[in-house]
Parts: C-alpha cells; sequence; structure tokens
C-alpha cells in the first residue's frame, strides 16, 4: 500500500478539511449524471448499502475512490456533505463509492470494517457491471472514517477483518492507497493528549466516549482490545508524503 504521490483533488481534500469535520443537510452531487444510490452490497444491516458517482465523461474502467463518512462512529450517512472533497475526484476521472456501515449501537468493533470490507469486495466483484477499475482502489476517510480507511490500508494480509458471511469472499479487500484525514488512531493515549496540549475535553477514556463504545469496552481498561483496533494504523510498511 502506497500512500506517496497523492492525486490532486486529495490535496483539495486536505486544504478544505473543515468542509469533512461535521456532517450537513446532503452531498452536492446534481451535476454527476452517472450515479447509482442505496446498492445493498451485503444483507446483515440495512446499514450495509453504498452510493456510486461515476465521471461524466469516459468509459472507464475508472480508478475508485472508497469513501467512509466519520461521525464518532455513531452517526453520519454516506450521502451527508461529508462526501463533497471526495466527490471533486470525479472531475477528475475517479469513481467515488460512498459506503454506510454498522455503527457502534448496532455492532461492534470489527464490525465497521468487516462492512467496509464487504463494500470493497463487492466493488470488485461488480467491477464490470459498474465501469470500476478492480486493481486501483484506495480508501480515503475523515474523522471516524479515517479511523477505518487506515485500517482497511494496513489489514490486507489480515483476514481475521473480513467477514466472509457479507459476501464476495472470492476477492480481496485490499486497497492500493489510502488517506487518514485527522482519524483518531491511539485509543489509549488520546486523554494525556488532550491534558497535555490543554485542548478538548481527557474524556476518551470514559465508558459512554465514543471510543469504547466504537469497540465495546471501556477504552481504559481493555488495552488488548485497544491494541488490535488501533496499532496496524502504524505499520512500518506505510510510507508518508514526503
Amino acid at each position: 500500500m502506497k500512500t506517496l504521490n497523492l492525486p490532486a483533488f486529495l490535496f483539495l481534500c486536505m486544504l478544505t478539511a473543515t468542509s469533512c469535520a461535521q456532517p450537513g443537510p446532503g452531498a452536492k452531487n446534481q451535476d454527476i449524471k452517472n450515479k447509482f444510490l442505496d446498492i445493498a452490497y451485503a444483507d446483515k444491516s440495512k446499514a450495509e448499502k453504498l452510493d456510486i458517482y461515476l465521471p461524466n465523461e469516459g468509459k472507464g474502467p475508472f480508478p475508485v475512490i472508497i469513501f467512509i463518512h466519520g461521525g464518532a462512529f455513531m452517526f453520519g450517512d454516506k450521502a451527508d456533505d461529508q462526501v463533497n472533497p471526495a466527490l471533486e475526484g470525479v472531475k477528475r476521472g475517479y469513481a467515488v463509492v460512498s459506503v454506510n456501515y454498522r455503527m457502534s449501537s448496532e455492532a461492534v468493533f470489527p464490525a465497521a470494517i468487516q462492512d467496509v470490507k464487504a463494500a470493497i469486495r463487492f466493488i470488485r466483484a461488480n467491477a464490470a457491471k459498474y465501469h470500476l477499475d478492480p486493481k486501483r482502489i484506495a480508501s480515503f476517510g475523515n474523522s471516524a472514517g479515517a479511523t477505518m480507511a487506515a485500517m482497511i490500508g494496513t489489514t490486507g494480509d489480515i483476514t481475521d477483518f473480513d467477514d466472509p458471511a457479507l459476501g464476495n469472499p472470492d476477492q480481496s479487500s485490499k486497497v492500493k492507497a489510502t488517506v487518514d484525514l485527522y482519524g483518531p488512531i491511539v485509543f489509549d493515549q488520546m486523554d494525556a493528549q488532550f491534558k497535555l496540549s490543554g485542548k478538548g475535553q481527557p474524556n476518551h477514556g470514559a465508558a459512554d466516549s465514543p471510543e469504547s463504545k466504537y469497540i465495546g469496552k471501556q477504552v481504559s481498561t481493555a488495552p488488548d482490545l485497544v491494541k488490535r483496533a488501533v496499532r496496524l494504523h502504524t505499520s512500518p510498511k506505510i510510507r508518508r508524503p514526503s
């Protein structure tokens, strides 16, 4: 997996990170003519749906950006305005696939990761139908979605993050690149970092924190689970942009 040579649209996303920070009323996709909305990629949950946006010009197959929305692992939607920076990629010849996944109130870690991996397998299995390039897929997320995008990028060879029951088990869920846009990474160090900086609330180790609800146990009392949920993000194999 590579994070070098990022396309121009991803640089634009970084410059406009504030537009990703909070869910809003809806994606600005009116100018995108070729789109397929609310496609079920699995059948375990009503949440397991995705939207596909294709460039208005060209026949493909188009390289794919898998967009994973944020929302503290508790809220947000594939069609809210968090996806708008990613949709800039459509103007530059990329297909954008925006994915919904099970929230922490429905299923705990690693369910959300398994969902997004199932969406990637679905995309590969149906690449010809939707004019997508199965060999060029990147994961991209903001906030909580960035945490998952990073996990997708660093667990390509770890099969227990895939759930074959979600469909297309013969397909790979690996990606070629990952963009982590301000995702929380080391859950059990966040409180200490907030105290050191004097900014934010050092309450992420609490039982009712978004991170605790995401992993299904209180962060401050579950070091092994926290390590499993976040340690892979710091894989030495990852190369960062220079």
